[in-house]
């Protein structure tokens, strides 16, 4: 697909570390989209000491309209990483797929822009994924929920239910980028879609057009040392003040994540965190009703 007489309409943002076993399936499933519309995969990939960067590099010389590789400036960290590959994508939209997913439907961006393009008040356009666990589909989950249909930031915050790999926006300036650069900031994502529903509206496709992975090893999957805790409150304080309207909501993500920290601490014999547990079962009782009665 040829559009170099054209105005790029959409960037795809990649971020990808160690993904040398998913890296390619990720990056097909871009070369694959059929679009009216020119677009662009911007890939930053963050030092990785695996193969990851050589494949990038295959598929860079394979398809240099299509992709631009971004220059190695170092192991930057996901955040750091995440932020120059966003400012690097140019284009009306901004579509993201990590290293570790891929997209499904080769309309999927068809699809997306074409809801958007007609569908102005909107800023942000997501859709169902399917979840998997190290190669096996995950159900239940809150993404299967997902109905088409107007979300507001409470909605979205409450579950944490936009897929990072669904997500097309407008990319309407860098103020939209602004709230990512506090340091306490470690999970983008749901400081991003805030961001974006300052300036317009989020919508979701019941449609599945993604597969969005998660891995066992995770470091959101695994239990909180005593830095990620300290860097995880730090993260939703922050959110707090670029969210006041959302006080009620973030402060149970507090509580929860402090109850996590807790019991895991408590199963490795520090008993003195008993009376953390106490202090905040006074002070959010359902919280505590309901992890005993899921016994988590």
């Amino acid at each position: 697909m040829n559009f170099e007489s054209t105005t790029l309409m959409v960037s795809i943002c990649m971020i990808t570390y160690n993904h040398e076993m998913y890296i390619a399936e990720a990056i097909e499933g871009i070369i694959m989209q059929k679009t009216t519309f020119p677009i662009r995969l911007v890939i930053g990939e963050d030092g990785s000491s695996d193969n990851t960067r050589k494949i990038c590099e295959e598929y860079k010389n394979k398809y240099p309209e299509l992709i631009e590789l971004l220059p190695f400036e170092g192991n930057l960290g996901m955040m750091a990483n995440f932020i120059k590959t966003l400012k690097a994508c140019k284009g009306k939209y901004i579509a993201l797929c990590e290293g570790d997913d891929y997209w499904t439907d080769s309309l999927k961006l068809q699809k997306q822009i074409d809801f958007l393009t007609l569908n102005d008040k909107y800023s942000i356009c997501f859709h169902k994924v399917q979840r998997i666990l190290d190669g096996n589909p995950l159900n239940g989950t809150s993404h299967d929920l997902l109905r088409q249909k107007e979300y507001n930031s409470k909605e979205i915050l409450e579950n944490f239910i936009v897929p990072t790999a669904s997500v097309v926006f407008k990319n309407n300036n860098n103020g939209v980028f602004k709230p990512l650069l506090d340091n306490r900031v470690i999970h983008g994502d749901i400081i991003l879609w805030l961001s974006l529903l300052q300036y317009g509206k989020a919508f979701c496709l019941e449609e599945n057009m993604a597969v969005y992975r998660l891995q066992e090893n995770s470091v959101t999957r695994k239990p909180l040392s005593p830095t990620l805790y300290k860097a995880t409150t730090k993260h939703f304080e922050y959110l707090l003040e670029f969210q006041p309207n959302l006080k009620k909501i973030i402060s149970h993500k507090i509580n929860e994540v402090s109850w996590n920290f807790y019991i895991s601490q408590l199963k490795r014999k520090k008993y003195s965190f008993i009376i953390n547990i106490i202090i905040l079962c006074l002070k959010e009782p359902k919280l505590f009703l309901y992890k005993f009665k899921n016994k988590i």
